[in-house]
């Protein structure tokens, strides 16, 4: 029997699709994305990952540019560059501050 709940389940099959077909999630991906501020959740998306055959290059992003948002990402550092991300994660910022 999984140890996660299965509204993570579901959510983390959004994100690992994510993943996998663009090399990042944001939170318009998921909402679940937004939690990925706290190392604790980080590691048991990661954990769950790997549960699932994901093994990837995982690394969390926040946005820094805006202090009237704050901005959440994972990518696979493998595949998408920080600098590249930056650019993505700020324009997830940008689209939150303009109500999606």
């Amino acid at each position: 029997m999984s140890h996660y709940t299965e509204s993570f389940n579901k959510a983390m099959a959004v994100i690992q699709k994510a993943l996998e077909s663009k090399g990042f999630a944001l939170e318009s991906d998921n909402s679940l994305v937004y939690s990925m501020q706290y190392d604790s959740e980080v590691e048991k998306a990661s954990q769950w990952l790997i549960e699932h055959g994901c093994t990837i290059n995982l690394h969390t992003m926040a946005n820094g540019n805006s202090s009237s948002i704050a901005t959440y990402c994972l990518y696979d550092a493998d595949w998408i560059s920080y600098e590249e991300m930056k650019k993505i994660i700020n324009e997830e910022a940008k689209r939150q501050l303009n109500g999606f």
